[in-house]
């Protein structure tokens, strides 16, 4: 789940809005700015207006330099939201 676009890099795509707002919410404590992407669409991380692909799915991308960072912070949720997709 590595998707660049310019210099942002997709750090978790999924269609749980539970999963979105804790991620948004540990990305904000770590001070670590990001985008929302859905549908084509681009938000900043501050307009609450998550927006999903074709296939229901929302990107959260961050800086190429803190997609390291960002993916240790959310490390626990990509395996939760992985885990509840096999079910």
């Amino acid at each position: 789940m590595s998707k660049k676009n310019g210099n942002h890099t997709t750090v978790l795509c999924t269609s749980n809005q539970a999963i979105i707002s804790v991620a948004k919410s540990l990305l904000d404590e770590a001070g670590i700015n990001y985008i929302i992407t859905g549908d084509g669409e681009s938000n900043e991380h501050n307009i609450d207006n998550d927006e999903t692909n074709g296939n229901g799915e929302v990107e959260l991308k961050v800086e190429f330099t803190k997609s390291m960072k960002a993916r240790q912070v959310i490390a626990d949720l990509v395996e939760l939201d992985f885990d509840e997709q096999q079910m």
